[in-house]
């Protein structure tokens, strides 16, 4: 049964119990022998059973929106900050970018920021770890070993996902 329906079939038991000891149900049948008193009680507990489920459905409506505000708040707040040799070279929200780092000497870096993370595309680097590294995400940044950077290391460059979760 459905938790909605034990106050339903509460409300029954103890309607007719009242009927059957006081033999008012005999009383309030008509010519045809129907109730007309258990069907008008019927249609308002069905009414008040609505009206739980209305309110039901609004409070859960609200618990979605908070959720979904609380985690568009999160990916808003995050920002990429790329170093060279130590010093923050660019800080930049977390948002659809191409970011090329050309550091002469044919030192050449081509980071991609999406909305959902930050990978290194590609760079001149001779053994391209940075690279296979992958991308970073505000999901799986947690989880990885070097958890939300990626490193060059022939380049002397990091690039690092913050935001206000990050431990």
């Amino acid at each position: 049964m459905r938790p909605v329906c034990i106050s339903t079939v509460a409300a029954f038991v103890r309607i007719g119990y009242a009927w059957y000891a006081t033999g008012k149900e005999i009383a309030e049948t008509n010519a045809l022998g129907h109730n007309w008193r258990n069907k008008f009680l019927k249609r308002a507990i069905k009414k008040r059973d609505l009206i739980l489920i209305a309110v039901a459905l609004v409070l859960i409506g609200a618990c979605l929106l908070a959720i979904r505000l609380m985690q568009g708040g999160a990916g808003q707040q995050a920002e990429v900050v790329i170093r060279l040799d130590g010093e923050e070279y660019a800080r930049l929200p977390l948002r659809k970018d191409t970011l090329l780092v050309d550091q002469g000497e044919g030192r050449v870096n081509e980071i991609v920021i999406s909305g959902r993370g930050v990978h290194m595309k590609s760079a001149t680097c001779p053994n391209q770890d940075c690279v296979l590294q992958g991308e970073v995400t505000l999901d799986n940044r947690h989880l990885r070993p070097l958890q939300g950077s990626i490193v060059c290391l022939p380049h002397r460059l990091t690039v690092e996902l913050t935001g206000e979760d990050t431990p």
